[in-house]
């Protein structure tokens, strides 16, 4: 109402997190998830892929705004841009946060 356009930024952990993360969240928008992490254990891993695949499944959205270091992973066709966060940035430059 302040005419402010607010992106959900959507984080899952297993299936059973699935129905609250994805609940109340606009179909066919732009959204927003965070890469951090989770590549740190393999099952950790593999959740964030099966989730990734179930919130497009749910909620089709128009653009995925990734943050974080980029995974392979299939966004199954949707677009999806990617933003490195700084202390990424600044680790490849050799410097400190």
């Amino acid at each position: 109402s302040y005419g402010l356009t607010v992106i959900p930024t959507i984080g899952w952990a297993g299936p059973d997190t699935w129905s609250f993360a994805f609940n109340n969240i606009a179909k066919g928008g732009t959204i927003a998830i965070s890469t951090m992490n989770v590549q740190d254990t393999n099952e950790g891993f593999k959740n964030f892929i099966r989730g990734l695949h179930e919130m497009i499944k749910t909620l089709d959205p128009w653009l995925i705004i990734v943050y974080g270091p980029m995974i392979k992973c299939n966004f199954e066709g949707v677009n999806h841009i990617h933003f490195h966060t700084t202390s990424y940035i600044n680790n490849k430059k050799g410097g400190n946060f």
